[in-house]
């Protein structure tokens, strides 16, 4: 999709690191990756659905949070300040977490 390789480069530009997940090196968007890792879209763990890719982020980000430790923590804590902060996110508009 164009939108979301448009959108990659922007973030890109603007400092993020990006990680891609895609089926090909050939992607638009892994020319603005830093990491790029590939699954066949013809795999049965991940191929249309959005499941796989999911799992897999969460592994990875998971992962990141225990070799950051202590640090990880604190930042996950803030996280969940800021999502609570009713004057950000006021209870009217129905946001579960």
């Amino acid at each position: 999709m164009v939108e979301v390789t448009e959108t990659v480069a922007i973030c890109r530009k603007q400092g993020a690191s990006v990680i891609s997940i895609t089926d090909s090196p050939a992607a638009p968007v892994c020319k603005e990756s830093e990491l790029a890792l590939f699954v066949s879209a013809a795999s049965p763990t991940f191929g249309s659905s959005i499941i796989g890719p999911l799992f897999l982020v969460h592994v990875l980000t998971s992962a990141l949070a225990i070799s950051l430790g202590e640090q990880a923590k604190k930042a996950l804590e803030e996280q969940t300040a800021f999502l609570y902060d009713t004057r950000i996110f006021h209870p009217v508009f129905g946001l579960k977490y």
